[in-house]
């Protein structure tokens, strides 16, 4: 009954897991909260019009021809403004359509109380298609708002809900304010927001350091971006240039936006007419009204920042915020010198002085000086637009070979953020680290960039049980959900960031040679990672088994694989990513990864050669010129996609490679136990068991767990003692027979003392002189399941 409520509804499902949480906030005054997140976004915001306005214009220069000084360029703003003439053009219906196609079912309403469902379901069949009827009414109405300007009323308002983060539930800090607006608004929004950003990266007014919130670009570009800079100064020779990262965290940086200044920049950019219009006039009025335990306050106005909950505000605050990067780039070129441009990092000879991730900034610098003229180039920017950068949670790591060295510098160079502040010049220094987070992965110089397995191994830990614990509490810990909650959940955490530090791990499967039998040996190598240590204990706690006698068993039991199959997928699959993603900086880091590979065919610890290495490992090695240049041998594999498809066909072959050795050919009391793999228990699985029917079965767990441990060995027979005994030896105590030794087939086919259970395999339809393989293949699960737990109950009595 209670898988019937959530069929089709995942976000139902987990809700029924979570029921037993608190579902109310604690801190219920809403006028309270009304008063906070008032304050929250109207909170006075520092800034200086004619400095960001002068900055804005500094970006659209260039050098004078005669080489002294600076002066205004229209070129290239003209350009983009001639490119940005196709955003004023109507609307289309095909792209209501879409907009309206991806609406999310199952959200809350917005104050208009029209779920997202009304206006997707209003279809009707037509000529053999499926027609929304409200598109061309909803087209005419989103067309006439976009060309007038006119911004309903009834899309001003939001509903606005605390949500708890984490920490003290009795502090507003540490909740966020979660928007729901109209259905149509959002559907306004994300036609504009598709528009904006296809013409951002087709127009190529989009920063290249902005990972965030951008077509086919995640946190792994950013995290592959940040390994290879680092990996180059931690691994290289102790004369190799040291690196400085400095991490910076902006304080509430979407809620800070000057909406005045957005406006300049994106007309900076060369957005005007009716796309420019269109936008300011979202922001003409935005109102929230706060939801707490069923209770609304009144409406109250925001002034300032990008709108909660908006479809448009990731790529309207990425515009903003990567004005720094081109401010930064604007000085690189003027200032040459002064700004010691010689002493950025370069990747594929392209300079990346930064990265973006959303708000999240990464500096980078060759040298202490480098670093602070950089620093000194975000406070005046911050200044003149209104930022606010969290100093106290800024952190600086120092890259060099040489361990005494970092620590000399830590102790003599000062790193922090100049500002003029009232007057007044600030210097808020930058605490040093040794371990920094970025993007959810740790990193430092003292350790691989593998080592941020370390967190994510006690994370996944934390959730396993987390999630043995709820499914247990609602008597759900069966396969068929497990299994999807493993995946969705535990699988996802220990695999974060794999694309990255995968093939560390990978290649400790791959890169090693066969055993005296001939055998890859994956299996057995993968069960030693204390990742997949995780996942076989939960499946060993879904079987209720506290040991099995072979993890090949167990895993096949639950059509499991370990966890490096999924890796390898996810790796490769970002390999083909790269390769797609031409004339960005994330394409030039693969190109130097891959050049670093070939350099050192393929020996050395850089992303790029375990990543060949591991192809060479699996026979996959792409087709490229032997004898020819570098550049060419690098332009081939940079353009080379990798049959996933075939690869993971060769991986799971030599992972199952014990299932099809001959040695299991053999009837089970008939194999030879001689220490060589595959043995006799994954002998008595092929021949007795077959492949688990159970898993689409509703069994309940008591039943359940009789039948799993039974399949899988794990029953207290004398067949399934450690050895000691000469296999005669171990009779049945049951039957007393002397000849009859006690193993599985013995009990379910033969002991005299369960022939009364036995006899009940002939109402599932078993005929006479089945198999017990045929036996425990029948349809009826449940009924096999009952007739076996009987037999247990019988042996416990």
């Amino acid at each position: 009954e209670l898988l019937k409520k959530c069929k089709g509804n995942s976000r139902s499902f987990w809700q029924l897991l979570d029921s037993t949480l608190r579902s109310e906030c604690l801190l219920s005054d809403v006028n309270d909260w009304q008063r906070y997140f008032e304050g929250l976004f109207n909170e006075e915001n520092a800034y200086r019009d004619s400095d960001a306005e002068a900055i804005l214009s500094f970006i659209n220069g260039q050098p004078r021809n005669d080489g002294n000084g600076w002066e205004a360029s229209m070129g290239q703003r003209v350009q983009r403004v001639e490119a940005a003439a196709q955003l004023n053009e109507p609307f289309s219906v095909g792209e209501v359509a879409f907009a309206i196609r991806c609406l999310s079912n199952n959200k809350a309403c917005g104050p208009d109380r029209i779920p997202a469902e009304c206006y997707k379901g209003a279809k009707k069949e037509i000529e053999g298609r499926s027609v929304n009827l409200l598109v061309p009414h909803i087209h005419r109405l989103l067309e006439y708002i976009r060309s007038t300007g006119d911004y309903p009323v009834q899309f001003q308002t939001s509903y606005l809900t605390p949500l708890f983060k984490k920490g003290d539930p009795r502090d507003k800090g540490n909740y966020r304010g979660l928007a729901v607006g109209s259905a149509l608004a959002k559907c306004y929004a994300f036609i504009l927001e598709q528009r904006l950003s296809r013409w951002g990266e087709v127009a190529k007014a989009r920063s290249p350091y902005q990972g965030g919130f951008r077509t086919n670009i995640g946190t792994i570009h950013n995290l592959l971006a940040l390994r290879h800079l680092t990996d180059k100064c931690r691994t290289g020779p102790s004369s190799s240039r040291p690196l400085f990262v400095c991490q910076v965290d902006f304080e509430k940086a979407f809620d800070r936006v000057p909406r005045h200044l957005l406006w300049k920049r994106l007309q900076e950019r060369g957005i005007h007419g009716h796309m420019l219009e269109a936008l300011q006039s979202c922001y003409k009025k935005v109102l929230f009204r706060v939801r707490v335990n069923g209770e609304s306050s009144d409406p109250f106005e925001s002034k300032q920042g990008v709108k909660q909950g908006c479809p448009l505000s990731p790529t309207l605050f990425g515009f903003f915020i990567e004005g720094f990067a081109d401010y930064l780039e604007a000085k690189d070129r003027y200032h040459q010198s002064g700004m010691c441009v010689e002493e950025i990092p370069v990747v594929d000879g392209v300079r990346v002085p930064s990265m973006f991730y959303a708000d999240d900034l990464n500096l980078f610098a060759h040298n202490h000086r480098r670093l602070m003229c950089v620093l000194t180039t975000l406070g005046e920017w911050c200044t003149a637009f209104g930022m606010s950068v969290h100093t106290h949670k800024c952190e600086v790591v120092y890259f060099h070979p040489d361990r005494n060295h970092r620590l000399l510098a830590s102790q003599v160079l000062k790193v922090g953020l100049r500002r003029i502040v009232d007057n007044q010049y600030l210097f808020q220094e930058i605490k040093w680290v040794n371990r920094a987070r970025y993007l959810g992965l740790y990193y430092g110089p003292d350790s691989p960039f593998e080592s941020c397995t370390d967190e994510l191994f006690d994370a996944g830990q934390r959730a396993m049980y987390a999630v043995i614990s709820k499914l247990r509490r609602k008597g759900l810990f069966i396969p068929r959900i497990a299994l999807r909650c493993f995946d969705s959940q535990i699988r996802a955490i220990l695999s974060y960031g794999v694309q990255v530090w995968g093939p560390h791990f990978l290649l400790q499967l791959l890169d090693r040679p066969r055993d005296v039998q001939g055998r890859y040996c994956y299996f057995d190598r993968a069960m030693e990672d204390r990742m997949v240590g995780i996942q076989r204990t939960f499946l060993r706690s879904l079987a209720s088994v506290g040991r099995v006698p072979d993890n090949r068993l167990l895993f096949r039991e639950f059509g499991q694989q370990p966890l490096h199959i999924h890796w390898a997928t996810l790796v490769y699959r970002f390999w083909n990513k790269l390769v797609k993603a031409k004339n960005n900086i994330f394409h030039n880091v693969f190109r130097e990864e891959i050049r670093m590979a070939l350099l050192s065919d393929c020996t050395g610890s850089s992303w790029g050669s375990l990543v060949l290495r591991g192809l060479r490992c699996l026979g996959h090695w792409p087709d490229i010129p032997v004898d020819g240049e570098l550049e060419v041998r690098v332009n081939v594999l940079a353009s080379k996609e990798i049959n996933i498809e075939a690869l993971m066909l060769t991986l799971k072959e030599r992972f199952d490679e014990d299932w099809v050795n001959p040695r299991l050919h053999v009837q089970p009391r008939e194999f030879v136990s001689d220490g060589a793999k595959p043995g006799v228990k994954m002998c008595r699985y092929t021949h007795w068991m077959g492949l688990p029917q159970h898993t689409t079965s509703y069994i309940p767990m008591v039943v359940y767990t009789s039948l799993l441990r039974f399949r899988l060995g794990a029953w207290a027979l004398e067949g399934n003692r450690p050895t000691g005994r000469p296999r005669e030896q171990r009779w049945c105590r049951v039957c007393n027979h002397p000849n009859s030794v006690e193993d599985e087939y013995h009990v379910l086919m033969e002991c005299v003392g369960y022939a009364d259970a036995r006899a009940n395999f002939a109402r599932l339809g078993v005929v006479q002189g089945a198999t017990m393989l045929q036996i425990m293949l029948i349809e009826d699960q449940l009924g096999l399941a009952r007739i076996i737990h009987g037999i247990r109950l019988t042996r416990t009595q």
